[in-house]
């Protein structure tokens, strides 16, 4: 702990809030990255990022007391503006997060939009590796322009609960160098507009590829989006802020129908996507499924946030990405099988499983060991919000799972 309490006696904190994220996020990051091996100089690193980058956009601590009036992010159930997780299978920590302005929800900023270039301008003057290119070209299309921002804000109340925002961040903690992607979600654009998500996000790649150069998983998609069972979603994209040409654009969707065969028709495309590789991913896929015991049924996304302080109220959609790539056919999945409302225990139990048939030894070992030396104050025999979702991909022969976490 020596890096989070040496830059606490140091750090000044301009207010009561940043204070209180810091002692939240600051034990939590720095235990996860000393359990994967981060050195020394990482954490410093990535921990100093955080305070100068992150902790600013939070907004209100989020407190029982608070709940009812403070802005809910989209991000999760919770409405907490940041999201940490843990690629197990190459040991990386990551988290996303919403900035916060200081007028949201006023009329002065109704859709959160206002601080985003702030933020934006602060993380390229800590890292000037990140490429905005990508980025400015999608926030034109995708997000809402001002006459947009005042014709919706005259409409009535919108339902800013989970999944229906406008705009995040993600960084990747590799090594002492983070890397950053955009979100971009197409839900308020699609009421403003009458045009569909998926619409919007599709036609959105398509002028911003003007080389065509990722034309044949965009197809795929497209024809697969629209025909997919379950009543699939797309609803938000990401890309990454590297050199266009290096950048991964990925295409999200909600699946409101759990189930099984779901979880197939998402990861082949409907059967459009048969290869090997990808049939042995399934199978793995498929084992995970069955291990974790996420009962089937209908989901609903017009649902409001949970209660900080309270239990999960309700279970929520499967989610999925897609991996556009240039000299790709196919579009890549990544699955996200989604427990919260389960039990804690139940679900490391069967991570646990999991990995004792993969012959992961160590990360058998010592998961539920880690994960509670992450959540000092949690009863892991009593909840079950922690880890909200688990995602799945397979490359190379290989499968990669991430644990996405709720602080609160």
């Amino acid at each position: 702990m020596q890096p989070y309490h040496t830059l606490s006696r140091v750090l000044p904190f301009p207010d009561a809030n940043q204070k209180a994220w810091w002692d939240k996020l600051g034990p939590m990051l720095l235990k996860a990255m000393q359990s994967q091996g981060y050195d020394t100089e990482a954490q410093y690193a990535q921990l100093g990022m955080v305070y100068k980058c992150v902790l600013p956009y939070l907004g209100e601590f989020p407190t029982v007391e608070n709940d009812a009036t403070r802005w809910k992010s989209f991000l999760c159930p919770y409405g907490i503006p940041i999201e940490p997780s843990l690629n197990i299978s190459q040991g990386i920590l990551r988290y996303a997060f919403e900035p916060i302005g200081p007028d949201v929800g006023t009329e002065k900023d109704p859709q959160n939009m206002n601080i985003i270039q702030d933020c934006l301008k602060g993380l390229t003057q800590h890292d000037d590796r990140i490429d905005t290119t990508l980025h400015a070209e999608f926030s034109s299309r995708l997000l809402l322009t001002e006459e947009e921002s005042r014709q919706f804000a005259t409409t009535g109340q919108f339902n800013f609960g989970p999944g229906q925002g406008m705009h995040g961040f993600a960084v990747d903690l590799k090594g002492s160098r983070p890397m950053f992607k955009g979100y971009f979600c197409a839900g308020i654009k699609s009421v403003v507009t009458g045009i569909p998500t998926g619409k919007l996000m599709l036609d959105a790649v398509r002028e911003v590829d003007t080389e065509g150069r990722i034309t044949q998983p965009l197809d795929k998609l497209e024809e697969y989006s629209a025909n997919g069972i379950g009543k699939l979603m797309l609803c938000f994209m990401s890309v990454d802020m590297v050199n266009p040409h290096d950048a991964r654009i990925k295409m999200y969707g909600l699946q409101q129908e759990v189930s099984r065969e779901g979880i197939v028709d998402l990861w082949t495309l409907g059967g459009r996507v048969n290869t090997p590789t990808n049939q042995e991913g399934l199978e793995l896929l498929l084992e995970l499924w069955d291990l974790l015991q996420i009962p089937a049924g209908p989901r609903s996304v017009a649902i409001s946030h949970c209660s900080v302080g309270q239990p999960p109220e309700y279970m929520l959609p499967t989610l999925v990405n897609w991996t556009l790539l240039p000299g790709h056919s196919d579009p890549m999945p990544q699955v996200y099988l989604v427990p919260f409302g389960l039990p804690d225990s139940h679900i490391s139990d069967c991570l646990v499983t999991f990995f004792e048939r993969r012959g992961w030894t160590d990360l058998a070992r010592d998961y539920k060991k880690n994960l509670a030396s992450y959540f000092p104050d949690i009863d892991f025999t009593q909840s079950r919000h922690v880890q909200e979702a688990i995602s799945f991909s397979f490359r190379k022969g290989k499968p990669y799972l991430s644990i996405y976490m709720s602080l609160f």
